[in-house]
């Protein structure tokens, strides 16, 4: 019994301890479970550029990509001492912000500012991105979801993506927090005209209504070959998560359009080249292609299968705009 009220009583002391280069917080703990960032992605973090995308502080999908990036880093090892310096992020692939559901959405966003707050110690902006988030919360009830949805996304791109110079600073980040009512405009014109101001969901999740099409234009997505599906390679937990949940009957539903769409011929009078040759031709023809240069993005494609099945819902009525 003695020797444990010695150990909590040595547990409670705090101080910091040298060992050559090394220095212990001895009685000190982190406040956070982050299991931290890849090298690319920790600097954007750190100078708050883009590529920022809202997915990439979801805690599992920083497992896979700091697993990924750790064989990789052994792989390029072993083939040869050079380190490649070509520039470019080539990591694990991030996931559309637009296969988010509400609470995925709400739930990353959380995470993004404590993540700022507790690990980086970025305090200034994680209160200013608080309030860019509350103002996401008025515009939900003033005018619905979706358009609260679409400005979250662009105001953090142009915030990322841009910065400020005048004769005294140069590249300063741009205040998210101030409410952009030319974005406002913009974003509730897209779901007025897109029909989205009823919901209450974002329908082009996975599995909701209109997981086919795209949230860009409209329109339903042009069918192809989905090359990070059939990447063994990359166990992505958004997708693992989705077909535990009902992905595999959603992705072969998608699977069997795509199949009915190959088999279909435009030909009118027996002339002409069928459709599936044409696509065909022109989708995977690319094998006496040049081979892409060493620089850029080698990551792989964006995943449009994100973790959970959720409900399709039509949602509460947003205003209008006037």
């Amino acid at each position: 019994m003695q020797t444990t009220i010695v150990e909590e009583q040595s547990a409670n002391k705090k101080f910091f301890l040298t060992e050559g280069d090394l220095v212990y917080a001895i009685g000190s703990v982190t406040n956070h479970n982050s299991v931290g960032f890849t090298p690319f992605l920790d600097e954007n973090i750190r100078k708050l550029r883009s590529p920022l995308p809202l997915t990439i502080f979801n805690r599992k999908w920083q497992q896979r990509a700091m697993a990924h990036h750790l064989d990789r880093l052994q792989r390029s090892n072993e083939l040869s001492n050079d380190k490649d310096k070509s520039g470019g992020y080539k990591g694990f692939a991030f996931v559309q912000e637009w296969t988010q559901t509400y609470a995925q959405w709400t739930q990353n966003h959380r995470s993004f500012r404590k993540t700022l707050h507790d690990v980086y110690k970025i305090i200034e902006f994680s209160k200013l991105l608080g309030t860019h988030k509350n103002n996401c919360d008025d515009i939900t009830e003033e005018f619905g979801f979706m358009v609260a949805f679409r400005y979250d996304m662009e105001v953090r791109n142009n915030t990322f993506s841009h910065r400020i110079t005048d004769e005294d600073v140069k590249n300063a980040i741009p205040d998210i927090s101030q409410r952009k009512e030319s974005f406002v405009q913009h974003c509730y014109n897209q779901c007025r005209n897109f029909g989205e101001l009823e919901w209450e969901e974002n329908l082009y999740a996975p599995g909701h209504s209109h997981a086919n099409h795209d949230p860009l234009t409209g329109c339903l997505k042009q069918q192809r070959s989905n090359q990070f599906h059939n990447n063994q390679m990359i166990h992505n937990p958004y997708l693992q998560q989705q077909q535990q949940y009902g992905g595999n009957n959603f992705n072969s539903h998608n699977q069997n359009n795509y199949n009915n769409n190959q088999n279909r011929n435009y030909n009118s009078g027996g002339g002409g080249s069928s459709w599936n040759q044409n696509y065909n031709h022109n989708n995977f023809g690319n094998s006496d292609r040049k081979k892409r240069p060493r620089g850029g993005y080698r990551g792989s494609n964006y995943s449009d299968n994100p973790q959970g099945r959720a409900d399709n819902g039509q949602g509460k009525k947003g205003g209008s705009m006037k």
